[in-house]
């Protein structure tokens, strides 16, 4: 038996269409996502994170680096933005990150502002910024987005 493949996942077509589009289908295709649950999961590669979206908790975590910023973001800060209408009663945000560059720093305060946003709202948020005890920048990084938001924010140092 032939499997058929629908015509817009034909990689003739594909090449046509925009950067964009393609991380686009790639995520609505590959990641393991449950709209019953708002589960979101990304394994993380060289030049992007891991992250993990579920009920109570968020951690993004590794190297952030990816060659376009908004494409690999975008889709983390819909489903954000999604979960924000059915989050717990307690949720808690953990940054793991080795190195991000200065493209995903943007992502990562968009991030931060969303939840801070829901944070004033009632929402009971809590932000854990871990840092390797000799990583001197992100060190200041979390500090400094610290400094910038309203919600219960620490910052770990991690050896």
């Amino acid at each position: 038996m032939t499997e058929i493949i629908p015509p817009f996942l034909n990689l003739k077509n594909l090449t046509y269409l925009c950067s964009n589009c393609i991380y686009t289908l790639f995520f609505l295709i590959f990641i393991p996502k449950s709209k019953f649950s708002n589960i979101m999961k990304i394994e993380g590669t060289k030049s992007t994170p891991s992250v993990v979206i579920e009920q109570g908790f968020i951690e993004i975590k590794g190297r952030s680096i990816p060659e376009d910023s908004h494409d690999f973001f975008s889709p983390i800060i819909t489903e954000i933005q999604t979960f924000a209408e059915a989050l717990a009663d307690k949720t808690e945000i953990r940054f793991r990150l080795e190195y991000i560059n200065s493209g995903s720093k943007k992502y990562i305060s968009t991030i931060l502002g969303i939840l801070n946003d829901m944070y004033l709202q009632g929402k009971d948020i809590a932000i854990f910024w871990h840092y390797d005890h000799d990583d001197e920048s992100m060190l200041e990084l979390g500090n400094d987005f610290r400094s910038l938001l309203e919600m219960p924010f620490k910052v770990i140092e991690v050896k």
